[in-house]
This record gives structure tokens, C-alpha cells and sequence, in this order.
């Protein structure tokens, strides 16, 4: 075979003429440019491109752009501070529903026993034991919710040993203002009985209150 160019022999399979440097045109025609890029043949189940995912489940979105999140939705846990607040409010509601409930809304109440009282009617150094030659014995009390002009009645009884009840005075108080301190007292020049006592206060027929002392 020979060059075009030179006319100097080559072979068949060289590209170029080694004399001139000439292409070897019958070379040229038997060469085959490579394909363009093809979609790979082969099964799409077994090509790790187009493997295709799947997934068991309830999707749901949490609320974040893009994010998802799998099984059913849970309630949050509330925080502690939350669980305290609830834990007060429930504890002053029973101490409320507790105090109405045992009382509080008596009409005569904060009874008090002693020897004296000041200018305000409140008693001086109060006690519930009292001595044979105390001459003056006190009764104070708060009142409310009455009527302006409702008595107060104070019956003064003494306990016998076998718990009979002897009623030895009755004293009234008319009452002046919606919510008033009052007082009651007894004297006994001769000497008080040894024994327990007891002060009832009645308002309209009504034992409302009780009061107990003792005399050594």
C-alpha cells in the first residue's frame, strides 16, 4: 500500500504515512465513531438507578417544610410547670370547698372566755380555766349576718357530773350593727361552783353557737 502524498510504501494498518506524515485514508474509512450515550438496556429492576422505594405505613406531615414522619400522631407530654399550676388550683378550691363545708358562716363565732375585756370588748388574756374566787367571768363573741335588732340570747348552764345540764342565767344583747363584737358576763360573789360549764347562744330559738369553761 502507498501514500497518496509521497508515494512511499506503508502499511496497511498505520493511521499516518511515516515519510509525510499524510493520513491513511483507507484507515480513516474504517473507522467507526463511538455511539452517543444510551439508556442502559438492561431489566430497570435490577439497575440500582431506577430501583423504585417504597415504604409500610401512614404518612403524615409534622408541620416542618419537606419533613415527614411515620405511626399515629402522639399528645405531647404537658410540661411540669403546667402540672404544678393545675396541682394549686385544685388545692385552694379543696381548702375553700373544705372551710365552707365545715363552717365559717356562723352567725356568732370566735367565743372567748376571761376574767377581763378591754374598751374594744376583746378579752383579756382568755383561758377556759377559771378558779373558785374569780369573781367575774367573761364571755366574748363576734356576730354576722344578723338583722340590726336581733337578740342574741346567752344561757349560762352548769354540768352536773352525770352530764345533766342546770340552766343558772340568761343574759340578752340587741344587735346594733351588721358585724359586731358583744360580751357577756357573770358574777358569782360566793364563790363559783367546781365544775365545767357551758354557754349557749340562741338567736331565734336557735342554740348557733357554744362555749365551754371550767372552774377549779
Amino acid at each position: 500500500m502507498y501514500c497518496k502524498n509521497c508515494g512511499n510504501s506503508i502499511e496497511e494498518s498505520a493511521k499516518f504515512c511515516p515519510s509525510c506524515g499524510t493520513p491513511n485514508e483507507q484507515k480513516q474509512q474504517d473507522y467507526t465513531a463511538p455511539k452517543p450515550f444510551e439508556k442502559n438496556s438492561v431489566d430497570e429492576s435490577q439497575n440500582f438507578q431506577y430501583q423504585k422505594s417504597a415504604f409500610a405505613g401512614k404518612q403524615m406531615s409534622t408541620g416542618t417544610s419537606g419533613s415527614i414522619s411515620f405511626g399515629k400522631n402522639r399528645t405531647k407530654k404537658k410540661g411540669l410547670l403546667g402540672k404544678m399550676i393545675k396541682l394549686t388550683i385544685i388545692i385552694v378550691i379543696a381548702i375553700i370547698a373544705i372551710s365552707w363545708l365545715l363552717g365559717g358562716n356562723e352567725p356568732i363565732y370566735d367565743i372567748a372566755f376571761s376574767n377581763s375585756i378591754d374598751a374594744d370588748y376583746n378579752p383579756i388574756n382568755p383561758t377556759k380555766d377559771f378558779l373558785v374566787m374569780d369573781q367575774d367571768i367573761y364571755v366574748t363573741y363576734s356576730s354576722r349576718d344578723l338583722e340590726i335588732g336581733t337578740i342574741v340570747y346567752a344561757n349560762w348552764l352548769y354540768i352536773t357530773d352525770d352530764g345533766e345540764e342546770i340552766l343558772f342565767a340568761t343574759q340578752s344583747f340587741e344587735t346594733i350593727y351588721d358585724e359586731q363584737v358583744g360580751f357577756f358576763r357573770q358574777s358569782d360573789t360566793n364563790g363559783w361552783d367546781i365544775g365545767d360549764y357551758e354557754v349557749q347562744f340562741v338567736v331565734d330559738d336557735e342554740i348557733v353557737a357554744t362555749g365551754y369553761f371550767s372552774v377549779k
